[in-house]
């Protein structure tokens, strides 16, 4: 079973690497002290077996038309090999 909990800082270096993991699936080298030095605010990591296996980066906008409150999705990844990626390398 997959959870779902708030980013917190000891989970930046398992973010770190799927943030390069990321960039290598789209074909960008990104060296990884500069995913380290990735801000993680607004983050939600997807965790199996107390290991970080995905995440999903988002922000807030309000106001917006007709004063609705938005969540927008500006991210999502789930890391090579888990429960359910079909992805192929």
């Amino acid at each position: 079973m997959v959870g779902v909990q708030q980013f917190s800082p000891d989970r930046a270096g398992e973010v770190a690497h799927l943030l390069c993991e990321m960039e290598e699936f789209y074909g960008t080298h990104v060296e990884a002290d500069v995913c380290k030095a990735t801000r993680t605010m607004d983050v939600l990591v997807a965790l199996h077996n107390d290991q970080v296996v995905g995440f999903a980066f988002s922000g807030a906008l309000y106001p917006t038309a007709g004063l609705v409150f938005v969540l927008h999705l500006k991210q999502l990844y789930a890391a090579k090999g888990s429960s359910g990626n079909k992805r192929s390398n």
